[in-house]
């Protein structure tokens, strides 16, 4: 249903309810209804019932602060409200991922330990708080230690998710398969697996045809790949060139 007041009645009537000091209460819009619903917002909690409105914006170059620790502890606290958006959540998300991913990788073990304990995103929290304070790896202590710091503020944050309420205006946009995705591409480029060999392409590339080769072989009795023919290899191809003629 569209222009019936969700956004100017019930979402306010909610908020009212919902941010009552204990929790917090954080609204996602798509990017281009933040300012109208920040707007409303403002304009329902400026005089009678006053109530702050906050954003939380977040992007790949966005650092994780003890300053966004405190603003989203204060619009808890106070029982304010909190905008953003589905790329600003989503883009905090892989954000944190790619930082445990970092601490990953200095402390092998204690990742592999505790990853099997984890159960889905949140219970990455256990093991990722469980890595303050671990002596840095030679070479690497500053690189390490902000890792750890930026890592700790992840977890206070997520806490106050976990325990929060989140409204969706527009779900329909939001959570659309195809459009609501966000992809980011982090940490060092490796080449997929099977990708290339030292003198040739790698069998990656060259594995599809190899699978459709047997129908060619059916249809023109000669293979278009490259292979060394053998007694077994032989076998196989007349196999499947009997069962496509039988259908």
């Amino acid at each position: 249903y569209t222009a019936l007041g969700k956004t100017t009645v019930v979402l306010p009537l909610l908020a009212l309810y919902l941010a009552d000091g204990s929790q917090l209460l954080m609204q996602v819009v798509p990017a281009t209804l933040l300012t109208f619903t920040q707007g409303v917002l403002r304009e329902r909690f400026s005089s009678f019932v006053p109530k702050a409105v906050y954003t939380f914006s977040f992007d790949r170059t966005t650092a994780v602060t003890p300053q966004l620790v405190r603003k989203l502890r204060e619009a808890e606290g106070h029982g304010g409200l909190v905008c953003s958006t589905p790329n600003a959540l989503k883009s905090f998300a892989l954000a944190f991922l790619h930082l445990m991913h970092e601490l990953s990788n200095q402390y092998n073990k204690e990742a592999q330990t505790a990853t099997r304990d984890a159960s889905g995103f949140f219970g990455a929290q256990s093991w990722a708080s469980g890595l303050f304070g671990k002596p840095a790896a030679h070479g690497g202590g500053g690189a390490a230690s902000r890792s750890r710091k930026q890592v700790g503020l992840c977890c206070e944050v997520m806490a106050l998710f976990q325990r929060g309420v989140l409204i969706l205006d527009e779900v329909d946009l939001i959570l659309h398969p195809l459009r609501a995705e966000l992809n980011w591409p982090l940490g060092e480029r490796k080449p997929l697996d099977f990708t290339s060999e030292r003198h040739a392409a790698g069998m990656r590339w060259e594995l599809p045809l190899h699978l459709l080769d047997p129908f060619h072989f059916t249809a023109r009795g000669e293979c278009v790949m490259c292979v060394p023919r053998s007694r077994t290899s032989e076998q196989l191809l007349q196999r499947i060139a009997a069962a496509a003629a039988r259908g």
